[in-house]
């Protein structure tokens, strides 16, 4: 996870997940709230995937999630 300030992003989380669940998605990102209850995002960027999009805006009930989905696609269809 990543924290814009002053126009530049900075690292603040790395999680190492066995498993992309939903569910597990919302556990990471409701420790965040309850070690940082101040920690209000009012959007937030991923690359398309839909258990963290759905987990995040449940958690944090955020306006939106802003996908990446172009470049996605692009390193999918570079790997083939």
């Amino acid at each position: 996870m990543f924290a814009s300030f002053a126009d530049s992003a900075f690292p603040v989380l790395y999680a190492i997940m066995s498993c992309k669940t939903k569910e597990l998605y919302v556990r990471v990102f409701e420790k965040i709230k309850e070690l940082a209850p101040q920690f209000t995002p009012q959007c937030a960027m991923a690359d398309y995937e839909e258990a963290s999009v759905s987990a995040f805006q449940q958690v944090f009930a955020c306006a939106g999630v802003y996908s990446d989905v172009g470049s996605t696609s692009h390193r999918r269809s570079s790997n083939v």
